[in-house]
């Protein structure tokens, strides 16, 4: 199996912690997963990754897109995203 290169991979990581609706209790540990995914990626026995954007608590899908579109465009191959909430 050949493994992704490091060098053009892109990891887009998405967290929210924090809810308008009061109902729903904020769960302060997503950013705390969020930024130790983020480490874990970048680590070079792991995969070595050199690009790791983390969009934590965005307000919109406005602001997530275009990072999406730019980290699929900058792959130029497969893109995976990950979300914790």
């Amino acid at each position: 199996m050949r493994l992704p290169d490091p060098g053009r991979s892109r990891a887009v990581l998405l967290g929210t912690s924090k809810y308008r609706d009061p109902e729903l209790l904020d769960l302060a540990a997503v950013r705390h997963n969020v930024d130790d995914l983020a480490t874990a990626l970048r680590t070079p026995a792991i995969t070595g990754l050199r690009s790791v954007l983390s969009l934590v608590d965005r307000e919109s899908t406005a602001e997530i897109g275009p990072e999406l579109v730019r980290a699929a465009a900058e792959t130029g191959s497969s893109t995976v995203t990950r979300s914790c909430t």
